[in-house]
């Protein structure tokens, strides 16, 4: 019986042991050259709120500047009818996007799968006067980043409700 117990104890340690390496790989992305995204969701809001398209286009991901001109970029994000304007921005978290979240992500014009090396979801407080308001209102706003040949690149952004699984 001892050496029934003592391969059967063998066996759940070597389990539990399994599992806890599963648990330490992390379930998310690094986020390498922190303050460089830092920097550049500083820029990429900076231009969002001057509505300086030049910026906001050279800081997307290169397949979407691939498939749209700058004048197909400067129309989706400011030639909207609608004109909400942004009061102030200011950076609540970052961290890795969970690994599968994004993993499907196809370019904006190819069917290919986008290449990156890492992704991360920036989390900002936006005081934004939206058209329909008559004051500013304070939004929560998720942005993926993904990180290409070492440079950190916009992807995409929403409020907080619509990015909850990331």
């Amino acid at each position: 019986m001892r050496p029934f117990l003592c391969i059967r104890n063998g066996i759940l340690t070597m389990l539990a042991i399994g599992l806890s390496t599963q648990f330490i790989a992390s379930p998310r992305y690094p986020v390498p050259d922190h303050a460089k995204l830092e920097n550049r969701a500083r820029q990429w809001f900076r231009a969002m709120a001057e509505e300086d398209a030049a910026t906001s286009y050279g800081l997307t991901t290169p397949d979407s500047r691939r498939c749209h001109s700058l004048d197909e970029h400067r129309t989706m994000m400011f030639g909207g009818s609608k004109k909400d304007k942004i009061h102030s921005w200011s950076l609540k978290d970052i961290k890795g996007a969970k690994r599968g979240s994004v993993a499907d992500l196809e370019s904006g014009c190819d069917i290919e799968k986008l290449k990156f090396d890492a992704a991360a979801i920036v989390t900002s407080r936006l005081v934004v006067q939206l058209e329909e308001v008559n004051r500013p209102t304070t939004v929560t706003w998720v942005d993926i980043w993904l990180y290409i040949d070492g440079q950190w690149y916009w992807r995409g952004g929403g409020s907080k409700w619509e990015a909850g699984h990331l």
